[in-house]
């Protein structure tokens, strides 16, 4: 227990920060809204394997994969909408836009999900009572969960700190790109990625 509250504030870290982006233009307010999104990513990719393994048991292996590469396509469609949007608008409209659905997918996980107990996986139960019996929490996951849990912290947080759209940035200085052409140039790597 205890995912929820956590899993539902980094959203909302991430639909802040987002809104923001086009508000406060400082380079260090740019490195620290960065900062908070990054974060935020890093808190839903692990909630992501924690909330699909209590939910799919044995099965987990198949259903992450299903789930993320359908976020990987999701990216893909929402880069290339994003460049013809901001293409047309302007930037300030796609990050708030952006902000308002993280926002709305804030409301819907407060409301929608429902936190599993250890009854339906045993190893859970076992876990919590272990846990329980040393007086420490751990989110109530078994220990090869937990070290698959902090592994994916881990590479996810180096990920995110070192993959970003600087690449983007270069083909519009070097080669003259519009911001629609980048956006496609995104979705090709998110699209890759899903496959």
């Amino acid at each position: 227990r205890g995912r929820k509250p956590f899993f539902v504030a980094a959203l909302a870290v991430a639909a802040v920060s987002t809104a923001l982006t086009p508000v406060w233009t400082s380079v260090a307010a740019q490195a620290g809204l960065k900062l908070a999104r990054d974060a935020a990513g890093v808190v839903r990719e692990v909630m992501r394997s924690l909330v699909v393994y209590e939910h799919s048991g044995r099965k987990f292996v198949r259903w992450i994969g299903r789930f993320v590469g359908s976020e990987f396509f999701f990216m893909a469609a929402g880069a290339v909408f994003a460049g013809w949007a901001a293409e047309r608008w302007g930037w300030a409209p796609v990050f708030w836009t952006a902000g308002a659905a993280s926002a709305l997918a804030c409301a819907g996980l407060w409301i929608m999900f429902h936190e599993k107990t250890g009854s339906g996986h045993p190893e859970l139960a076992d876990r919590r009572a272990l846990s329980v019996s040393r007086g420490g929490r751990f989110f109530d996951l078994p220990p090869d969960l937990l070290r698959l849990t902090l592994s994916d912290f881990v590479f996810n947080a180096g990920l995110m700190t070192s993959h970003s759209f600087y690449l983007l940035l270069f083909f519009q200085d070097k080669f003259g790109y519009s911001i629609a052409a980048l956006g496609v140039i995104q979705m090709l790597h998110r699209f890759s990625l899903g496959v």
